[in-house]
């Protein structure tokens, strides 16, 4: 057990929130997943994690379609009943009046690196809105391609040109909750694959940032996925690290 990264976990959040979905073709080798990866960060059996456990059924079908119709929404089912277990995680943890949340999603793969995710960790912004743990570049990114190669900071603050995606693993503190819902709540039309996380930087006044060591990667990228979700060469090149540095299957 690595009691170290526990401890540092439990006090830098006040819950872990892990999104599975039991009626996914892949539902149990991502559940083995979630029991590896919680070894890995001592947190197995702990209060400290909440497993979310997305749901489907004939009114998710029902809701799905109203949706479609009334915005004109072009992405699949699984895309939307996904970002909306994000949408509720959000609404769930202001009402318990949780200050500071980490969210997963079960195919999320940590660095197998403790001392380095440890020094992460214990160097995580005290401003932040959102951190992304795990993100996607794209070539329009190249100053902060740059910049993460020579920086010696541990993360680096996203400004409104360098928004980016990836929701498999990511922080947010109560003030990025607040904002996230209101996206949704305000601006429906936004309820994409992207998530409101790729929106925030575009707000004045948001403190959102990368880590520069990318401490999370999940099963999107090198995978037998790629080829069914054509995701662009520059896409793949710029996000496929080296996943035998990642606790993996």
């Amino acid at each position: 057990m690595n009691d170290k990264l526990r401890d540092i976990l439990h006090d830098k959040f006040d819950r872990i929130y892990i999104i599975h979905c039991t009626s996914c073709s892949l539902s149990s080798c991502r559940h083995s997943n979630i029991i590896r990866q919680l070894e890995h960060l001592g947190l197995s059996n702990d209060p400290l994690v909440h497993c979310w456990y997305g749901t489907r059924s004939k009114m998710c079908d029902l809701l799905y379609n109203s949706y479609r119709s009334q915005y004109n929404y072009n992405y699949n089912m699984s895309t939307f009943f996904c970002t909306l277990d994000h949408y509720n995680i959000w609404h769930t943890a202001l009402d318990k009046g949780e200050q500071h949340i980490l969210i997963l999603e079960d195919d999320a793969h940590f660095l197998k690196d403790t001392d380095t995710l440890t020094e992460y960790l214990l160097n995580i912004p005290k401003d932040y809105d959102v951190i992304q743990f795990d993100y996607t570049l794209r070539d329009r990114h190249t100053s902060l391609m740059k910049k993460r190669q020579k920086t010696k900071d541990y993360y680096i603050e996203l400004n409104e040109d360098e928004n980016m995606w990836m929701a498999d693993g990511y922080a947010l503190s109560q003030r990025g909750m607040e904002l996230m819902t209101l996206v949704l709540d305000t601006q429906p039309e936004t309820f994409l694959a992207d998530y409101p996380h790729y929106l925030l930087p575009s707000f004045k006044e948001t403190k959102c940032y990368i880590s520069t060591q990318k401490l999370i990667i999940s099963d999107t990228f090198e995978s037998v996925r790629d080829s069914r979700q054509k995701l662009a060469n520059d896409v793949v090149r710029l996000n496929t690290p080296d996943r035998k540095l990642y606790v993996c299957d």
